[in-house]
């Protein structure tokens, strides 16, 4: 019976605990439910504990949540944390600078923008800012969104419709065709480069203006066009079907009169299945059908060339020196990375070259340009044609390369991976690269012509006057 007795009490005891543990964690569950619906904190509120909180913390991300912001998602800022530890191509900026930048702007920019109970929303704008602060002028956070447009652009699209030329304003306000693509309308009508468009069905340029001269070259696939082209003084007309054009980044135009090349490159960009076929098997079929014309000498013309893909343009100027020769190095936070070499491609061109570039030529198209003039200028990397010049403008000075890394919501972060260097190891960041010594020309376009373009022909006559003296 004592028995029995004492474990009815103990029964009811263990009920009783048991009851009386369910009703704390009911309570705890509403004050869990309490705290997640509560009110964030005010700007005002944050911007006092970021003053008076300045002790460091071991990541930005732990700085924000110490001072309040409204909740993101740490693991993924964390992630790119991470990112940009291994991969940047310098040192990190000082943690509680960086975070207290990037939580103010935050503040400053986004916070009445968005619904900051929002987690998504608040990540968004928080590692925008992050990347924005960062003291990198190529780095981004782009939502998925944003990073498909990216990526299109990367690629260079799919087609396009039009006459099929790339004009530039002359200084008299008419449209002046630089370059016209393959197998366009424009080139199957006989414009030429160098053609300045005076009037667009019977409108003239003047009257209506450059832009508008312009949008009116545009129009239905197979519908025509008539314009009137002034060409060595002459005006002639010619009528323009307008063509679907695969997206090209090479043009190129033969003088069968001097043997004498223009090729213009747009950009540098890798081959995509379906869209076009890169810069590089453009460049390497239009060098074969211009050796096929008795090619005597040529024009890169790489002005406002943007850069683009490095393994494009490696492939391209390997196409013009011999096999592996030193082509570029990268490195980072002073350790060299790599270093890569022309390809072994068994093809060389030694006609006299000029490099046509301006303040607009940047990244992969300098690395093009500084690389045929260290090919000429230092014997020890290899021998190679010597008859270039550069002619134009100095350069814009990037000499640095980018990476992005795709996050698993399809949001994405790129920045600045390392530094690259021309064969010569010598770095043009901030710098450029200069025209030579008696070739530096200012822009000006004209209906008498294209003085820096001009001036690369006279580079090329000159070639051949020395070696005819």
């Amino acid at each position: 019976m004592y028995k029995r007795g004492t474990l009815s009490i103990f029964s009811r005891a263990v009920a009783l605990t048991v009851l009386v543990a369910l009703v704390f964690l009911f309570a705890v569950s509403c004050g869990c439910s309490e705290v997640l619906e509560s009110e964030p904190l005010t700007k005002n509120e944050i911007y006092e504990n970021i003053s008076e909180d300045r002790a460091e913390r071991e990541s930005v991300a732990r700085h924000l949540y110490e001072w309040g912001l409204p909740t993101f998602n740490v693991n993924k800022f964390n992630y790119v944390e991470s990112l940009l530890k291994k991969n940047y191509y310098q040192a990190m900026p000082d943690k509680l600078t960086h975070a207290t930048l990037l939580a103010r702007g935050f503040l400053d920019h986004f916070y009445d923008g968005i619904n900051i109970k929002d987690v998504t929303a608040v990540t968004d704008a928080l590692l925008t800012c992050y990347m924005a602060y960062l003291g990198d002028p190529y780095a981004a956070y782009r939502i998925p969104s944003e990073h498909e447009i990216f990526m299109d652009d990367i690629s260079g699209g799919g087609t396009f419709v039009g006459v099929g030329v790339q004009v530039r304003m002359t200084e008299e306000g008419y449209p002046y065709v630089v370059s016209v693509y393959r197998n366009s309308g424009a080139e199957l009508a006989g414009v030429l480069p160098h053609d300045v468009l005076l009037s667009v069905d019977g409108i003239s340029a003047l009257e209506a203006g450059y832009d508008a001269t312009v949008g009116a070259l545009k129009g239905e696939v197979g519908t025509s066009v008539s314009v009137v082209v002034l060409r060595e003084g002459k005006e002639l007309e010619i009528n323009i079907e307008r063509k679907v054009l695969p997206a090209s980044s090479v043009s190129y135009y033969f003088d069968e009169n001097t043997g004498y090349a223009y090729l213009n490159i747009t950009t540098f960009r890798r081959p995509e299945d379906g869209k076009h076929n890169g810069t590089a098997d453009e460049f390497k079929a239009a060098i074969d059908e211009l050796e096929k014309k008795g090619l005597r000498g040529i024009v890169f013309d790489l002005r406002s060339n943007l850069g683009g893909e490095l393994n494009a343009v490696k492939d391209t100027v390997s196409y013009l020196v011999e096999d592996a020769l030193p082509l570029l190095s990268y490195s980072r936070r002073g350790e060299l990375l790599k270093d890569e070499k022309t390809a072994i491609d068994g093809h060389v061109l030694s006609v006299p070259t000029v490099v046509l570039v301006n303040e607009f030529t940047a990244s992969a198209a300098e690395i093009f340009t500084a690389a045929l003039r260290d090919y000429r200028d230092c014997p020890e990397l290899g021998a190679y044609n010597k008859n270039i010049v550069i002619v134009g403008k100095n350069t814009y000075g990037k000499g640095v390369s980018q990476s992005s890394y795709m996050l698993s919501d399809g949001s994405s972060v790129t920045f600045t991976a390392a530094y690259y260097n021309p064969p010569s190891g010598v770095n043009y960041h901030g710098v450029g690269v200069a025209p030579d010594e008696g070739y530096e020309v200012e822009a000006r376009f004209s209906i008498e012509g294209d003085a820096q373009l001009d001036k690369a022909y006279e580079a090329l006559d000159g070639f051949f006057a020395e070696a005819a003296a």
